[in-house]
């Protein structure tokens, strides 16, 4: 019962920290962390929204990282995951 639900909340783009409200709020066991679902779930998340830093400078480019990365963080992603995230979209 606990793993049908927790991926019908991955199905709606939870981060595993929002998941394991969920659960414990239900009397569910939680479930274990894995970072590399949890990036796919980001960068799901992240897939609607247009962040163009091609001909940006270096300030406002940070400013759009900071932006996503408090968008992630309340949502419940780990500073891990969003760091992985920050590096793939925006590598330089």
């Amino acid at each position: 019962m606990a793993e049908e639900y927790a991926q019908s909340l991955k199905r709606k783009n939870k981060s595993i920290f929002q998941i394991n409200l969920a659960l414990e709020a239900k009397g569910l066991p939680p479930i274990k962390e894995d970072t590399d679902s949890e990036l796919e779930i980001a960068l799901r998340l992240l897939e609607n929204k247009s962040f163009v830093t091609d001909d940006l400078d270096y300030e406002e480019t940070q400013k759009i990282k900071a932006k996503v990365a408090r968008q992630l963080e309340t949502r419940g992603f780990s500073s891990e995951v969003i760091e992985k995230v920050l590096h793939e979209k925006f590598p330089n």
